[in-house]
């Protein structure tokens, strides 16, 4: 069977578009999706840029960079940003898909299917979160998506804060759909594929976090 890759049916009634992959003996798109995400990836953070979304500390030193030196800074900023959003796509692409595939042993095309829709996902959340950025001033942490505004209520370790931050209903989605996604394919106990996902997310939060604690602007490539 013949499965031709079309990220938008995963986002309607999961369960068609699961059998036809797990069916599929041959993957036609892949590469032409994949290529197109990375180009939507380079999109959306060269938007982010364009608007000024993370150029804060290139804002805060303008005066002693003069006219100059601030637009090279500028301009550095926006290589710097499609960079990022290159390299972000790929890994987010390619190297859960081998993790995955070390522990599901899913044909690993089949689980660059499933990253595509996560990076999607994920991009989307970025999309929408900009307005807010731009218009509201909000930071990623204190996104109305996250959980970053309750843990200001209960803690002010900044840690805990960009942890809770880091977590959203664009992630909890993913979780869900990863897990399911790894489930119906795999034949590894539907309990160690769980604990797997969520051991996965809890170290790129728990990453994410620490990052955000040494350096809040170190993040700005992706948040912001």
């Amino acid at each position: 069977m013949t499965y031709k890759v079309n990220i938008i049916r995963f986002f309607f009634p999961v369960a068609d578009s699961l059998l036809r992959v797990k069916k599929a003996e041959v993957i036609k798109g892949l590469w032409r999706t994949s290529s197109l995400l990375i180009l939507f990836s380079v999109g959306v953070y060269l938007g982010m840029a364009v608007l000024g979304i993370g150029t804060g500390p290139i804002s805060d030193d303008a005066a002693a960079l003069g006219f100059l030196g601030y637009e090279a800074g500028k301009l550095w900023f926006i290589i710097g940003r499609i960079g990022f959003a290159i390299l972000f796509g790929l890994l987010i692409l390619f190297v859960p898909s081998l993790i995955f595939y070390f522990i599901t042993k899913i044909h690993y095309r089949k689980l660059l299917v499933m990253q595509q829709v996560v990076l999607t996902v994920m991009l989307i959340e970025r999309l929408i979160w900009i307005p807010l950025a731009v218009y509201a001033g909000l930071d990623w942490f204190v996104s109305p998506f996250s959980f970053g505004i309750i843990a200001m209520y209960i803690s002010d370790i900044p840690w805990v804060i960009y942890l809770f931050g880091a977590v959203s209903v664009f992630q909890l989605w993913i979780i869900w759909f990863q897990a399911a996604f790894l489930s119906y394919l795999s034949t590894v106990k539907k309990g160690w594929i769980w604990v797997s996902v969520v051991f996965i997310h809890l170290l790129y939060w728990a990453g994410t976090a620490a990052l955000a604690s040494m350096d809040q602007h170190l993040l700005s490539g992706w948040f912001g």
